[in-house]
This record gives C-alpha cells, sequence and structure tokens, in this order.
C-alpha cells in the first residue's frame, strides 16, 4: 500500500515538473458519424518537415483514441489567447461525446476551430502505445495560419497564460 502512494506522489511531481515546460494549447478533432468530437491537448509536434508529419499524445483510455482510430484522420487547432474558453469547454469533453462548438473549419473532411491561429488535417499514418499515453502520427495533408496575429494560447505550471503575438 505504501508503495502506490509514493508512485502516485512521484506521478505528481513528475506532472509538476513536466508542467514548467510551457506549451501550446491545441484542440484535437475528428469527425465521426455523430458529428465533430474534439478534447484539449497541449503535446503536438512536428515529427518531420519532408513529408510534413505531426505527432500528439493523448490518454490510452481516451474515447478519442478510437474515434481517430475508426475515423482515419485528425485535425489540430492551434488555440489563441481569445479560445481560453473553448479550450476549457473540451478539456475531457471527447469522453461524454459532447460537441457545443458552433463554428467549425473543415479542411480535408476534417473538423477545425474557425478563428485558430493555424490549422492542420492529417491522416493517420502510425499510432505508438507508450506507457499510459498513444502517441499518433499524421500526414499533413492541409493547413492553414491565420491571416491575423493574435496573442496565444499557452499552458504552464498548470494555469492558462497569455504568449504575446510577435510582429512579423
Amino acid at each position: 500500500m505504501k508503495m502506490a502512494a509514493q508512485d502516485n506522489d512521484e506521478g505528481r511531481a513528475y506532472r509538476r515538473a513536466m508542467g514548467q515546460f510551457a506549451t501550446g494549447v491545441c484542440l484535437l478533432s475528428t469527425a465521426t458519424p455523430a458529428g465533430p468530437r474534439a478534447i484539449t491537448v497541449n503535446s503536438v509536434t512536428s515529427a518531420s518537415l519532408r513529408p510534413p508529419v505531426l505527432s500528439v499524445c493523448i490518454r490510452r483510455e481516451s474515447a478519442m483514441t478510437g474515434l481517430i482510430t475508426t475515423a482515419g484522420a485528425f485535425g489540430i487547432s492551434v488555440l489563441a489567447a481569445t479560445h481560453e474558453g473553448i479550450s476549457r469547454q473540451y478539456a475531457g469533453r471527447a469522453e461524454r461525446g459532447e460537441d457545443t462548438l458552433a463554428r467549425w473549419k473543415w479542411r480535408d473532411g476534417v473538423p477545425c476551430v474557425d478563428g485558430a491561429l493555424a490549422v492542420f488535417a492529417s491522416t493517420v499514418i502510425q499510432m505508438a502505445e507508450i506507457g499510459d499515453h498513444v502517441v499518433l502520427f499524421g500526414t499533413v495533408t492541409a493547413f492553414d495560419l491565420s491571416s491575423t496575429r493574435e496573442d496565444a494560447l499557452v499552458f504552464y505550471a498548470g494555469s492558462y497564460a497569455r504568449l504575446a503575438a510577435m510582429p512579423i
């Protein structure tokens, strides 16, 4: 019993330590017969430039894992600071099968957030189970960059923050 408590304490400490790494905030989305489904994620990276491939990590038990496997495609929407409400709204929403975002922008059959800083439509090419997460790799089939400069939404030390837009 003491071992489980130590593991739990170590897990919390590890999470706090990783929280010192500021990350962007994104919405991971996919199309289903019941409509778009999405969750908030912050573990997104470019895995390759040629060909363009991105990766995203989600909890293994997340309903999104099965939804994306079935759809074979997913979208990533990079959220602006003005999208904090959307981020909070979709934190864990796919678990309950809810979709309340009224404005979707469709790219290559994948729903993305209209007005996001950038959106990426991707086709799943590989999934890797690592510990309690799944790493999805997707070939980027389409992407758009916002034509307006807005502050980015970031997550740092367990809280949302705003990163000022840089001049072009």
